[in-house]
């Protein structure tokens, strides 16, 4: 009784660090590096300044998990044989031959799955670098533009004070 409590137990923790699992979090991953950088593409350019901060800082959130994650500190738990026969035909649920050595087996990541692991990461981080550097030529460009127009009113606004003050020159000659 006890052995089926402990192999039912463990069925339940395969199916909690089931690789899917682990799969579907990795797919989430995805998506949320795509939401970063969707959000970082719709900042508005003069919103910029105070969007980048937050934008950055999930960043290297999503850095830092996933460097843990392809250096090994997760594992999952995966069951390679459910309900598999033993040496007796028998299912090996209801038998002494359960082992948990039959059942379990860790799903560590392999080396080259570390290696594809980091340099999806790389490639990550250097798509993100890119589009962080795009977006603040893009805002050194609107700051240039509205600098100039700045420029251009003050020039304009000179001017017109000048006109206002040689026609009230040609006033007071008369």
């Amino acid at each position: 009784m006890e052995r089926c409590i402990f192999i039912i137990c463990l069925l339940v923790l395969a199916n909690f660090f089931n690789p899917i699992v682990f799969a579907e979090e990795n797919a989430q991953n995805r998506v949320t590096f795509n939401k970063i950088i969707s959000e970082l593409n719709s900042v508005p350019i003069d919103k910029l300044a105070d969007s980048i901060v937050g934008i950055e800082d999930r960043m290297k959130k999503y850095l830092e998990y996933n460097k843990r994650v392809c250096s090994g500190e997760f594992s999952s738990l995966v069951l390679s044989t459910v309900l598999g026969k033993g040496k007796t035909g028998q299912s090996k649920l209801n038998s002494s031959e359960a082992e948990v050595g039959d059942n379990v087996s860790t799903g560590k990541l392999t080396q080259e799955e570390k290696e594809a692991c980091f340099k999806n990461l790389l490639e990550d981080n250097k798509v993100f670098v890119n589009k962080v550097f795009d977006k603040h030529k893009e805002f050194a460009k609107y700051l240039y533009e509205t600098r100039l127009k700045n420029i251009d009113k003050a020039r304009e606004s000179k001017i017109k004070e000048l006109t206002l003050i040689k026609a009230k020159g040609k006033r007071r000659r008369r």
